[in-house]
């Protein structure tokens, strides 16, 4: 791996939240049609998406992973 001789960063990943139940209902659309190929392709991230099925779900995930900082580099919460 060459990538610290060329001083370019490692690749972001991102976990993602998917609310599809809040506002309009329409997150996990926006995501599939819109966000998920500025992120994914255009900027090169990473992604885990999460579709959350119940309410405080992706806060109970959270709490459960104790390697989350070492893994991700950032939380995308996506809802209406």
């Amino acid at each position: 791996d060459h990538t610290g001789a060329l001083n370019i960063p490692p690749p972001r990943e991102l976990l993602v939240f998917i609310n599809p139940k809040s506002g309009p209902g329409r997150a996990k659309q926006m995501w599939y049609n819109t966000c998920d190929s500025i992120i994914s392709k255009d900027a090169g991230c990473k992604t885990q998406v999460i579709i959350t099925e119940r309410q405080n779900h992706a806060k109970e995930y959270i709490e459960s992973c104790s390697d989350l900082a070492n893994k991700y580099t950032g939380i995308v919460i996506v809802s209406g």
